[in-house]
């Protein structure tokens, strides 16, 4: 932070691990973020990310985890503190708050290693936590009616949220609730991969349906 005193947000790279699967360098594994540092290699190990570009990513995903998070102090005064009530996802919804205002500060080492239990609360509450934030990407992009670069990243997010909710309702076998969810999002943001999603599990749920057998003629004597 004292290298990017213009930034009030600063936060690094991490290791991942959830049971014998790990990655490394977790930035690089996020489709936005890592086209990001591709675009702009950090200098000196460390990079400025413009309030505008950090809130474009954050529309979409979530390259910031809170261990490896460091706040100014002073900025709470006008951005605020987590939303308490939410059980998941409070730290995404604050970073958005912030990334409205000030520019992040981003350091390629991962000097965190985070390790994803089985419990964890975005496992734990999923879907609350996935339809709490279409709702409030939702809420982003229709109050940027004259923003195309911003419409066009909630909605690249709403989409990915979609998708997410799509695998857990088809891993827990509810392919009616995913059909539904994809149609949903499909009405929303037009898209043509969550129509494909839904045709899909459409199409598997009504393969699954107990077949009818006719009733057969009955004998005659």
């Amino acid at each position: 932070m004292r290298r990017a005193p213009t930034a009030q947000l600063a936060f690094t790279d991490l290791v991942w691990r959830r049971g014998d699967v790990e990655a490394g360098s977790f930035a690089r594994t996020l489709p936005v973020f890592s086209k990001l540092l591709h675009q702009h290699p950090p200098t000196g190990g460390h990079l400025v990310i413009p309030q505008r570009t950090m809130y474009l990513c954050l529309l979409q995903e979530l390259p910031v985890k809170a261990p490896t998070l460091m706040i100014r102090a002073h900025i709470l005064s006008s951005v605020g503190r987590f939303e308490e009530q939410l059980r998941s996802g409070e730290d995404w919804e604050f970073l958005l708050r912030a990334a409205r205002e000030f520019d992040f500060a981003y350091l390629d080492e991962p000097l965190t290693v985070v390790h994803v239990l089985d419990d964890a609360t975005h496992y734990r509450y999923c879907i609350e936590d996935k339809e709490n934030f279409i709702r409030l990407l939702r809420r982003a992009r229709n109050s940027a009616k004259g923003d195309r670069e911003v419409r066009a990243a909630a909605r690249r997010g709403i989409i990915m949220l979609r998708k997410h909710l799509y695998w857990h309702y088809m891993a827990s076998g509810d392919r009616r609730r995913a059909t539904a969810s994809c149609l949903r999002g499909c009405a929303e943001t037009a898209s043509p991969g969550l129509l494909a999603r839904a045709m899909g599990a459409a199409a598997l749920e009504f393969i699954a349906l107990p077949r009818r057998r006719s009733p057969r003629p009955a004998k005659s004597d």
